[in-house]
């Protein structure tokens, strides 16, 4: 039997927010939506043992025949304190005529109130080194690869814009150059270390002017490079006598790309120096808010990210998100939080065709190309199914802590080092579920 070189995944979204698929567990097979999420590295799937799991089906182990039983048992506690548990266990995994033979799963038999009930699992797509406290394994990808299933140890996201009607596409095993932007290229980053789909962000610009963010420890590293010959520093951030934003140097930013968060998700004083450059931005709470006739007031506003000194755009009218309760006033699609790193969620994706090569350890950016339409490559395409959009489903980010206020002309300094801490990774990645239900009328343009 000849095997599919590629598999192509078409993706629903809810709200977009949420953007899900179909995958069949067991045999004979049984049907889920799943999240097909980047930023972990666990199949993570309910199952009908568990009476207060949300989800709309659940996996039964006792239904399939090529279920095997393992019972060691996991537990998952969040920076919420919200938890999941149950036990491993391995079964066959069907994703678009793609057959992975015995991969091992998550299954959850408990879990306390809050999680998502728009989906029924969550597929990790994180390398499988990723430490947490459920034991460590290949993901599906990774096996895919082992088994020899697909002909190129690489997978690609599309993730479609309202306007675009939403929905989106995985491919794995293959990259589609219809959804890039015609006359670019898609630029290769190394990942820094191989757990999440970690990068370096080497700066952000708001409508070309720059973001004087700053690290402690690039400042103390650029403080050592530049003493001159009396033994004083030089000058740095906008304080200084004759330094431009442009001209400090800086070291670069850790940046996880991750398909499973809605938003960006910055360090508290980067999200607050771009929010600067943003008229109208103002701080609501523990949060950013920006007016919600932004895109009007200025059509080619945008805030860009250089990746290997090439910008990637996210434009004003992404930015824009649910109404706030202030009139006029907007969430921000670029929220903060107390971490040193950023995580780069669907609100850059969505501008972006992004590629993860496993074998190369590499993350590919391009500029999407909004007129693709459907995908030319030969692939099966999956059938899916879309319930709708619940009208209390809409996402933001309760990521944040509140920091002291810095003069506007000065560098913005960030405590910390820029190592990721995965306790507080787990509180972003569990903390990005929280939702607010939108005023009356509310809607997003994205």
């Amino acid at each position: 039997m000849t095997r599919p070189p590629t598999s192509l995944v078409f993706l629903w979204s809810i709200m977009i927010s949420i953007y899900y698929g179909t995958v069949m567990i067991g045999e004979p097979p049984q049907s889920f939506k799943i999240d097909f999420d980047t930023g972990s590295s666990q199949f993570i799937i309910s199952t009908t043992a568990c009476t207060e799991c949300s989800g709309t089906s659940h996996y039964d182990p006792s239904a399939s025949t090529s279920f095997k039983a393992n019972g060691q048992p996991w537990h998952i506690t969040y920076g919420d304190m919200s938890h999941a548990e149950g036990r491993l266990g391995h079964d066959d995994v069907t994703i678009d005529g793609i057959h992975v033979k015995n991969q091992q799963l998550a299954m959850v038999l408990s879990e306390s109130a809050g999680f998502d009930d728009t989906i029924d699992g969550i597929m990790g797509l994180a390398f499988g080194t990723l430490s947490s406290s459920i034991a460590s394994t290949k993901t599906v990808f990774e096996n895919m690869v082992d088994q020899g299933l697909v002909e190129k140890a690489i997978f690609s996201f599309y993730l479609g814009k309202a306007s675009l009607h939403g929905g989106g596409e995985v491919l794995f095993g293959d990259l589609d150059m219809s959804r890039v932007e015609p006359g670019h290229d898609i630029t290769y980053t190394r990942v820094t270390k191989a757990r999440y789909w970690q990068i370096d962000i080497r700066g952000v610009y708001v409508n070309d002017h720059r973001v004087p963010y700053r690290s402690l420890m690039s400042i103390s590293s650029y403080s050592r490079r530049n003493k001159n010959k009396t033994g004083r520093h030089g000058s740095i951030g906008g304080g200084g006598a004759d330094k431009k934003d442009e001209d400090i140097i800086s070291e670069p930013i850790s940046g996880i790309m991750d398909t499973g968060t809605t938003l960006m998700v910055a360090p508290s004083k980067l999200a607050r120096g771009i929010h600067r450059k943003i008229k109208g931005a103002q701080e609501h709470g523990q949060s950013w808010a920006v007016p919600c006739n932004l895109a009007s007031l200025e059509p080619e506003g945008r805030v860009e990210f250089d990746i290997e000194g090439k910008r990637f755009k996210i434009p004003f009218s992404d930015i824009v998100r649910e109404e706030t309760d202030r009139a006029g006033m907007c969430f921000s699609g670029i929220q903060m939080s107390s971490a040193s790193f950023m995580i780069i969620g669907d609100v850059f994706i969505k501008n972006n065709y992004i590629v993860f090569d496993v074998e190369n350890q590499r993350v590919g950016v391009a500029p999407l190309n909004l007129g693709s339409g459907p995908a030319t490559l030969s692939a099966t395409v999956a059938t899916m199914n879309h319930d709708g959009a619940p009208k209390d489903a809409v996402e933001k980010h309760l990521l944040h802590q509140a920091d002291d206020d810095v003069d506007s002309d000065e560098t913005i300094e960030e405590e910390g080092e820029v190592d990721l801490d995965e306790e507080r990774i787990q509180q972003l990645f569990r903390q990005r579920w929280e939702r607010v239900r939108p005023k009356a009328g509310s809607t997003t343009s994205q």
